[in-house]
C-alpha cells in the first residue's frame, strides 16, 4: 500500500467536493464571465464524473455528474442570474451527458474490475500449479539421478 492509499482514503464524497472545488476556482480564475465553462467544448466539469465514476463506480459516478450539474446551474444562477429552469431547459444536453457518462464510466470501472479479479484469481491457481509442477519435477529429478546411479553400480563391484 502506498503512501497516497494511506494519506488520501478512498471517500467519493471528499473527491467530488476536493475536485469540484479546483474546477470552480479555475473557472473563476480563467473565464469568470463564463460559470460553467458552457462556451468551452466538452465542458471541462465532464472531468468530475468521469473520475469519480471511473475511481468509485456507478452510483458515485452518478451522483458526480449530478453535482456537476447543480454547480453549474448555480454558477449560472449566481453570477449570470439566469434562472435555474431556465438552465436546466437550454442546456439540458450537457446536463443529461454529465450524468450518463458518470453512470457509464461506472460501470466500466464495475466490468474491468470483475476482469481484473478473475485475473487475478486465475493468477493464483496458475502460480500454485506451477508450483505444484516444480516439486514434481524436483521429485523425478531427484528419481533420475537415484536410477542412473543405480544403472551405473548395477553388475559392478563397487556399490554406494
Amino acid at each position: 500500500m502506498g503512501f497516497s492509499r494511506l494519506a488520501l482514503p478512498r471517500i467519493a464524497a471528499l473527491d467530488a467536493l476536493g475536485l469540484g472545488a479546483i474546477l470552480v476556482a479555475l473557472n473563476f480564475w480563467i473565464a469568470p464571465a463564463d460559470p460553467g465553462w458552457l462556451n468551452v467544448n466538452p465542458s471541462p466539469y465532464l472531468l468530475l464524473p468521469v473520475l469519480l465514476g471511473g475511481r468509485f463506480g456507478f452510483l458515485p459516478g452518478v451522483g458526480a455528474g449530478i453535482f456537476s450539474a447543480a454547480i453549474i446551474v448555480a454558477g449560472q444562477f449566481w453570477l449570470k442570474k439566469v434562472d435555474p429552469a431556465t438552465s436546466l431547459v437550454s442546456e439540458r444536453y450537457l446536463y443529461t451527458c454529465l450524468i450518463l457518462l458518470g453512470g457509464i464510466c461506472g460501470e466500466l470501472q464495475h466490468f474491468f474490475n470483475g476482469k481484473l479479479k478473475r485475473l487475478t484469481d486465475g493468477q493464483g491457481t496458475l502460480e500454485l500449479r506451477l508450483k505444484k509442477l516444480d516439486n514434481e519435477l524436483y521429485f523425478l529429478r531427484e528419481a533420475k539421478g537415484e536410477v542412473d546411479r543405480i544403472i551405473a553400480t548395477h553388475d559392478s563391484g563397487l556399490s554406494t
